[in-house]
Formats: structure tokens, sequence, C-alpha cells
């Protein structure tokens, strides 16, 4: 199962990084994390999160980067890849920042594709759904990711 997360650049860090974990750790064993990067700049902090706990917890992972020298519409086309390439898309935004940015513009495309999509603002009174194809209520989705594969607790 390919799994894109991505988060917020404003994101508190503490604040993300239990909900991430525990995310990552509810995963089929063969999962592998599509990860958001730049071509020419350093990755984000939520992303070098990312990057850590999935080498952490022994989770493949794969960057999407933008085309050389397509400037703000390659970052653009790099989401909508990186969607195409996703069986489900799990988002963290800033309370601030809910549903706009970049990670904004992945969800809206998850959703013009029909894919899961869960969505969270996070800060350190925890984490709350905010908008995707399916409820996070729905134990369904983890029913079905454990039928897959065994998971990695």
């Amino acid at each position: 199962m390919k799994v894109a997360i991505v988060g917020s650049r404003t994101l508190d860090l503490a604040a993300v990084s239990v909900p991430l974990l525990n995310e990552l750790t509810r995963l089929p064993q063969e999962s592998m994390v599509l990860i958001r990067s730049p071509r020419n700049e350093p990755r984000g902090d939520f992303e070098e999160l990312l990057v850590r706990l999935c080498k952490a917890l022994d989770i493949d992972y794969d960057f999407y980067l933008p085309a050389t020298g397509s400037g703000r519409a390659g970052v653009f086309e790099r989401d909508i890849h990186m969607v195409d390439h996703a069986d489900v898309v799990i988002a963290y935004f800033d309370p601030k920042h809910i549903m706009s940015g970049g990670t904004g513009h992945v969800v809206e495309k998850a959703i013009d594709a029909e894919k899961p999509v869960y969505a969270y603002e996070v800060d350190m009174t925890g984490q709350r759904w905010v908008g995707g194809i399916e409820p996070p209520e729905d134990d369904a989705r983890i029913a079905e990711w454990h039928s897959l594969s065994p998971t990695r607790r």
C-alpha cells in the first residue's frame, strides 16, 4: 500500500509527533510512504520528522520532487503525481491554516481523484478530523489495512 503523508509547514512538531507515529505503526508491513520534497532546497521539518520515523520503524519511503526548472507549477504537478500513485492520503494541518497551501492542494487533488483521504488539525490539545473522503470513526479502514498484511505493532 502506498500512503502519501503530508503536513503543513507551520505544524508544531511536538504536537504532530505522536499522532504521526501512531498512524505509521498502523500501516501494513509492506507499505510505502510517499513524501513531498523540494528539488533545490532542504526538506521541511515535517518531512524530516516523517523520514526519521520511517527509518526508525523500517518503513520504506519514496520522495516526490518537482520537475527541474518547473517553478511553482512543478510543485503542483508533483503533488498531483504523488496523489495519482497513492492508495491513501493522510494530511496534518496547523489549526490556523486548515486546508491551505500545498497540503490543502494535496487533499483537494486526493478528493478529486476519489482517493481515501484523512485530514486532521493537530495541536498540543490533540488531533481532530477536518475533512476527507471517509470519516476517521470508520474503523473499516484499519480493518482493511490489517487484512492486507500484518502491521508493525
